[in-house]
């Protein structure tokens, strides 16, 4: 008898307004909610603690919001894109927006595996002069620890400044290595001090994340 046949649904969805200050398990659990709501075909594990078939891309930190983020659900029957995002959306609520869907190969990597880049803008409450001309390599506190990153593996397009409406404006993408990643808040510890750290409010928000080709090139997640 040969395997049943899945199939593999990648979602786009945002983390906005209060969405921003859940935690990853928090969103886990109310996108499984969304799915069960939407009364999509979805998967089950096998095993001891059987559970929905769902993956995600890289963890956002509990107080960054997003705009595109992606996670897998696996599907036992085919229900076409559009009547599944039509359900999705329905069910869905104004923190965890739901944007688009589509099926995605099953021979393609998991998107915590493929997605390597991610790019952030924050927002700092002020005009603020922010020296970007970094070393080649840069020690920042991550989990009370110090730790060091190569500049241009970790900040592969350098890091844009500019101000709007008074604020100064944050903009840069991270790679993300086996070895370890750079946070953002502790790139910007190491860009604004410390004690300028805690005289900002300072506004986290990540636009995309990428899959990097070999050949260098960035797709989004939701592009073949």
């Amino acid at each position: 008898m040969g395997m049943p046949v899945t199939y593999r649904l990648r979602v786009e969805y945002a983390k906005q307004d209060r969405g921003a200050y859940l935690s990853h398990l928090e969103v886990i659990r109310a996108l499984e909610r969304v799915i069960r709501r939407a009364a999509l075909p979805y998967a089950i594990s096998e095993g001891f603690s059987p559970h929905m078939k769902l993956s995600f891309g890289p963890a956002l930190s509990v107080g960054t919001a997003s705009v595109s983020e992606h996670f897998d659900v696996i599907l036992n029957e085919f229900v076409a894109p559009a009547e599944a995002l039509t359900r999705l959306q329905e069910a869905s609520t104004g923190v965890l927006p739901i944007l688009s869907c589509g099926y995605v190969s099953a021979r393609e990597p998991s998107l915590s595996a493929a997605v390597n880049i991610l790019t952030y803008q924050l927002t700092i409450d002020g005009i603020i002069d922010i020296d970007t001309d970094l070393p080649a390599m840069i020690e920042v506190v991550q989990k009370e620890k110090p730790k060091t990153y190569e500049t241009a593996l970790s900040l592969p397009r350098g890091i844009d400044v500019s101000t709007q409406e008074g604020k100064t404006v944050l903009e840069f993408s991270i790679r993300a290595t086996p070895a370890g990643t750079l946070r953002p808040d502790s790139l910007v510890e190491y860009l604004l001090g410390e004690d300028a750290m805690r005289d900002h409010c300072i506004e986290y928000l990540r636009v995309n994340t990428w899959i990097e080709s070999e050949d260098g090139t960035w797709r989004e997640p939701s592009r073949p």
